[in-house]
């Protein structure tokens, strides 16, 4: 299984907590579409999920990285240029089987 992690904008969710619990954990199966990258496919799964739980949500208070792409961007060398600012965002994970 490949873990992703998922950012949700605390300024831009009303139950951003409550949205990253509900998502932790979570598994997804691969798409059917063999050309369609697997971080796009679990934003757009969890997108589903989070927009079934309340119709208003804010697709773009979402991002979805690859956990070796999320590691690489918070420990980049440069310690003055962070490519991730985890302040003001609720973390959670889910995976891809």
């Amino acid at each position: 299984m490949e873990a992703f992690i998922v950012l949700l904008d605390v300024d831009k969710t009303g139950n951003g907590r409550g949205d990253c619990e509900f998502l932790e954990n979570h598994i997804f199966s691969k798409g059917e579409n063999p050309g369609h990258q697997d971080f796009i496919h679990i934003r757009d799964k969890v997108m589903d999920l989070l927009t079934e739980r309340d119709p208003e949500f804010d697709n773009d208070a979402l991002v979805v990285y690859p956990l070796t792409d999320f590691m690489d961007a918070c420990n980049n060398s440069d310690s003055q240029v962070r490519e991730i600012n985890l302040m003001n965002v609720w973390v959670s994970y889910v995976y891809l089987k």
